[in-house]
């Protein structure tokens, strides 16, 4: 995807998310994930309705396994602290093709997801 070595580096990492590849891969992960790529947030929304799952936010995985199923998730590493972009380094038109559909999908997920009692 990017024509250069690696390298773990802020220069690099923009490289890699700037590139054609990147963006025919990763844009808008979430939907594409769902295999809604091509569907309004609202068509995806149905959908996830009709599947029912349950949401759970990252930061409540722990609180989530203990409550519903009796068992303690280890800890791990979050990759999302392994980053050498901040979001603020990234050029604003790249994270908006690359998150466009997924940022609004993303927030209203987030409305409905399991939180702690």
């Amino acid at each position: 995807m990017v024509d250069a070595p690696f390298s773990p580096t802020a220069e690099w990492a923009h490289r890699l998310i700037s590139s054609a590849a990147y963006d025919a891969i990763y844009r808008e992960v979430i939907l594409a994930y769902l295999g809604c790529g091509d569907e309004e947030v609202s068509e995806t929304m149905e959908f996830l309705g009709r599947l029912a799952p349950t949401i759970v936010p990252i930061e409540y995985i722990g609180e989530f396994a203990k409550q519903t199923f009796g068992v303690t998730v280890p800890a791990g590493v979050n990759a999302r602290k392994m980053s050498v972009l901040h979001k603020d380094d990234v050029d604003p038109a790249v994270m908006l093709r690359l998150v466009d559909k997924d940022r609004e999908l993303f927030g209203r997920l987030m409305d409905f997801a399991w939180r702690p009692l």
